[in-house]
């Protein structure tokens, strides 16, 4: 797993498989982490590069704080 900051927070994430594949990104649900597609990924490498992250105060990124966070809807 990778680190890198955004706006003063580490975020955590995964870029895996060859750079000439396509890119497909996957987002976890709230409440989770991007550990939630580690049974998916290994299908996907073959013939995908993938790029999982963990959501701010999830997993392993950074939480936010001072600022309050609200889903757009």
């Amino acid at each position: 797993m990778a680190f890198h900051t955004i706006n003063g927070r580490s975020v955590a994430y995964r870029l895996l498989g060859a750079e000439v594949n396509p890119l497909v990104v996957l987002a976890h649900p709230l409440g989770m982490s991007q550990a939630v597609w580690d049974d998916v990924i290994p299908a996907l490498l073959p013939r995908y590069r993938v790029l999982t992250w963990d959501l701010p105060g999830h997993g392993a990124s950074q939480a936010v704080s001072g600022e309050q966070i609200t889903p757009l809807i």
